[in-house]
């Protein structure tokens, strides 16, 4: 896992990410909304008001899906389909909303989505863009914490559109760098800005830098504070 979210500091980088990514993408994707002041993301995309019509629509999704795989466990659709769905019962079972994360319960059924996810892949040459698009919040912090999973997921999105946006490219520089995957995330930073209205691309091109520097420097702490070095200069991009 690239942060520790018990430091002050540490809680703040992983709230500038979120936060930088809710603003870039829009109407796309929505992650968690870790130390957010706003409603609206995964939480309460995928948790609802918690009320038993809820609970009941996904245990008949997850029923039907489960069913479909029966039927043809060769077919990446249904193993896709099943992902989603499970996806969305580790949020309506195992989602603890004061702290932002996922509880045991809520990450055992991230990872049953993320074995049914893996089986699609395989099945795939191409898998389903917009099922890695919800996956990559399996794999944020506060869920399964696997940022280069996250990665490869926004690659099958990237593979998967006919057109890539500006937004897409940014939220894949922005997932490199938090899995640490930096000539990605630079190459992914560059095409960002180029796509990006031109009145939006300086502001688009700082915030980026803004995540990057801030990644590299909580990475470099962890490493002063694992070898007890006393050294406080942090890395820079």
């Amino acid at each position: 896992m690239l942060f520790d979210l018990r430091g002050r500091g540490r809680r703040r980088a992983v709230q500038v990410i979120y936060a930088t990514l809710a603003l870039l993408m829009g109407g796309g994707l929505v992650f968690f909304g870790i130390g957010g002041a706003t409603n609206g993301g995964l939480f309460d995309a995928f948790g609802g008001d918690g009320g038993t019509s809820v609970s009941e629509l996904n245990q008949k999704q997850l029923k039907e899906a489960e069913a479909k795989v029966r039927a043809n466990r060769e077919s990446p659709a249904a193993w896709g389909a099943l992902a989603r769905v499970r996806l969305s019962r580790a949020a309506e079972i195992g989602l603890d909303r004061e702290k932002n994360a996922f509880t045991e319960e809520g990450k055992a059924e991230l990872r049953k989505a993320d074995e049914a996810w893996q089986k699609a892949i395989d099945l795939a040459k191409t898998p389903d863009p917009n099922v890695a698009a919800v996956m990559i919040n399996a794999y944020a912090e506060g869920a399964l914490n696997e940022p280069k999973e996250a990665v490869r997921a926004q690659e099958f999105v990237l593979a998967g559109r006919p057109k890539i946006s500006s937004n897409e490219y940014a939220r894949y520089a922005l997932l490199a760098y938090q899995a640490s995957q930096l000539p990605k995330g630079d190459l992914a930073a560059k095409k960002a800005v180029a796509l990006a209205p031109r009145a939006q691309r300086k502001a688009l091109k700082e915030q980026l830098e803004q995540v990057k520097t801030q990644i590299l420097t909580q990475a470099a702490q962890q490493v002063q504070q694992s070898s007890g070095s006393g050294s406080s200069s942090p890395l820079t991009p």
